[in-house]
Formats: structure tokens, C-alpha cells, sequence
């Protein structure tokens, strides 16, 4: 297991994010002390020193927004530390390590660049999540309304289709009454004009009776 893999397993560890960060605290102190420890019986210099970057870096993972400027600090006092507690006859011994503590503090500051720029992107994030969020609240919304009248515009079309076809049923019975009227009206004719050439031939038989007698 590589050491990026060891780190991402402790800072999934914790169940909540305060449990996240005293493991991830707890494992910083850890290395740093296991450092220390190396670089008081192993003088290797800069060797050994590269290892605090490991903390270092870890820092970005921690809730605090100032966290890599005190692992930072503490990196650079176990370093001396470090100093003191070895007896070195090198002289350029301690302005390596003001070097590499100068370097800490640069590297810290980056880090500290690299968080906020995260946390911003955090935000950033969760913004657009909510905006994305309130379209589809929105979306759905209109969603609805679209459906709510097109239901309605149905039920209305579907009033109006009922009402033609009842318009049309009482255009058909009008029509049907209307030609048995005429064909009533027709018969109802022939039959009076039937009865008026019957009186007519009376009449004019009755006339004849008369002029005979």
C-alpha cells in the first residue's frame, strides 16, 4: 500500500468530520514524531527533512483554515528540535535547516492558497447545486402547470367535440322532421285538392240537374 493510499484510508476513516480530523491529527503527530526520531539517529539532512512535507500536505485535509501555517510551525520546531538534539560538528547544518524551514513556510503558505481556493470551490459548488436544484423545483413546477392545462384544454375540447355532436344529432332530427313535415304537407295537399275537384264535379252535376229541370 502506497502512502497516498494510507492517508486517504485515514481521512475516510472518521464517521463524522471532527473524528476526521483528530485521526488525521493523530496520524500528523505520529509522523512527525516517527521524523524526528529518524532524523536524531539517522543525519541524513534534507533526506529525512522531505518527510515533513508528508504532514505538511496532509493539512489541507483538516476543517481548521489556518491548519498548515501551525502544522508548519510545528514541522519547523521539531526541526530544530531535531538540531539540538543531535551533535553535529557541521556548521552549515542549521542554515540548511533555516532553508528547508523557510521552504516549510512557502510550501504551508501554498497550501493554504490551495485550501481557501477549495473551500471556494466548495461553495461555489454547493451554489450551483442549489440553483441547479431550484430549476428543477422550477422545472417541475412548470412541468406541472403544463400538464394541469392541457388536461384542462382537453376536458374544454372534449366539451366542445360532446357539443357538436349534439348539435349535429339535433341538425339530423331537425332535417328528418323537417322532410317528414314536407312529405306530410304534400300529402295533406293532394288530398284537400282531391276532395276540391270531387265537390267541383258535384257542383257542376248539381247545375246540369238543375238547368234539365
Amino acid at each position: 500500500m502506497t502512502i497516498s493510499q494510507i492517508i486517504i484510508s485515514i481521512v475516510d476513516l472518521g464517521r463524522t468530520r471532527d473524528e476526521n480530523d483528530r485521526l488525521i491529527q493523530l496520524a500528523m503527530v505520529c509522523m512527525c514524531t516517527g521524523i524526528l526520531a529518524a532524523d536524531v539517529l539517522m543525519p541524513l539532512g534534507f533526506v529525512i527533512w522531505i518527510l515533513y512535507l508528508i504532514p505538511l500536505l496532509m493539512s489541507v485535509w483538516l476543517s481548521y483554515r489556518y491548519s498548515p501555517f501551525f502544522t508548519a510551525w510545528v514541522v519547523s520546531g521539531a526541526i530544530l528540535i531535531g538540531s539540538f538534539m543531535t551533535a553535529r560538528t557541521d556548521p552549515s547544518d542549521l542554515p540548511n535547516r533555516a532553508i528547508f524551514i523557510l521552504i516549510t513556510a512557502i510550501i504551508a503558505l501554498l497550501i493554504h492558497e490551495i485550501q481557501t481556493s477549495y473551500a471556494s470551490l466548495e461553495k461555489e459548488i454547493a451554489e450551483r447545486t442549489i440553483a441547479q436544484e431550484n430549476l428543477e423545483d422550477l422545472i417541475l413546477t412548470l412541468e406541472k402547470r403544463v400538464a394541469d392545462r392541457t388536461l384542462e384544454l382537453s376536458k374544454v375540447n372534449e366539451a366542445l367535440t360532446n357539443d357538436n355532436a349534439e348539435r349535429r344529432k339535433v341538425e339530423t332530427t331537425l332535417f328528418v322532421a323537417n322532410q317528414k313535415l314536407n312529405l306530410l304537407s304534400g300529402i295533406t295537399r293532394h288530398d284537400i285538392l282531391n276532395r276540391v275537384c270531387a265537390l267541383l264535379l258535384e257542383l257542376d252535376f248539381v247545375r246540369e240537374l238543375v238547368q234539365d229541370s
